[in-house]
């Protein structure tokens, strides 16, 4: 693993994933990653946030930050939508059918799962409030709907659908997909309990690419934080990818630095070398 300098000047976009990362075991933020953060904004750092959450989940701690956070960018749904906190308008977005959800049900079905999803018309849609399922609601902060995929309409929109079970289960699931659903969506393990379908094959990666090109922003001039294998894309692609130290090993293995814990301010050990 090679780690790349640290210097002030290096670097112009900062991106920070949620969970695992940003957040604590007890899903707070640290307040040596506030001031660390807040001085990088003072710096002239753009900030923007990558999270599997639609920008209500995120916008749920906005009175956490001692900047308005209004002025950053948030990567939502694991990649398929970039919004700008300030009016929540779309940078980029990307959007699954109906018929491609309908797909996705059936093969959760037999592998006795249940999905859900965030719907661009309508909202957190849910085929069961079972467990795993009612934590993505709470996380969110978005209210949810109940929904038989198997009549959903073709002409409806999703940026992301969640499969949640036991984890051989989902197992299961992956090891069943089909090469022509694989080439229409990225597939992912956010949590032990969650595999999730992005739309349009995106990635935390590659809408941090998206982001930085509508900022004129070359992609070495990049850093992303992350933990998980929802982070690994945006590491790789980032000029330098960060993996915590609570990360899971594959994803310290392919970062450029691995910092502490989420829990023991691995954000502000890597940003105050920037401001």
């Amino acid at each position: 693993m090679s780690v790349l300098p640290l210097k002030p000047g290096n670097y112009r976009l900062l991106c920070f994933d949620l969970d695992g990362t940003l957040l604590t075991s007890h899903k707070e933020i640290l307040p040596s990653s506030l001031e660390v953060m807040d001085k990088a904004v003072k710096a002239g750092y753009i900030i923007a946030f990558a999270t599997g959450r639609p920008p209500e989940g995120l916008l749920r701690y906005a009175e956490c930050f001692p900047f308005s956070i209004r002025q950053c960018y948030a990567v939502c749904y694991n990649g398929s939508a970039t919004v700008r906190l300030q009016d929540l308008s779309n940078v980029v977005a990307h959007v699954m059918d109906g018929t491609q959800v309908k797909e996705i049900g059936a093969l959760a079905h037999a592998c006795h799962t249940a999905i859900h999803g965030y719907c661009s018309e309508k909202g957190l849609l849910l085929e069961e409030e079972n467990p795993h399922a009612l934590k993505e609601g709470r996380h969110s902060g978005v209210p949810h709907r109940l929904m038989d995929t198997q009549t959903l309409d073709d002409e409806v929109h999703f940026y992301k659908c969640i499969a949640t079970g036991e984890a051989e289960n989902l197992d299961a699931l992956r090891a069943s997909l089909p090469q022509s659903l694989l080439e229409k969506v990225s597939v992912m393990r956010s949590e032990r309990n969650y595999l999730e379908f992005i739309a349009g094959k995106c990635t935390k990666g590659s809408a941090l690419t998206e982001l930085a090109a509508s900022l004129g922003i070359p992609m070495e001039r990049t850093m992303a934080f992350g933990d998980a294998e929802n982070d690994q894309a945006m590491l790789k692609m980032a000029g330098c990818g960060v993996c915590m130290g609570n990360g899971t090993e594959d994803t310290k293995a392919l970062a450029d630095v691995v910092t502490g814990t989420n829990d023991e301010g691995g954000i502000a050990a890597i940003v105050s070398q920037l401001v």
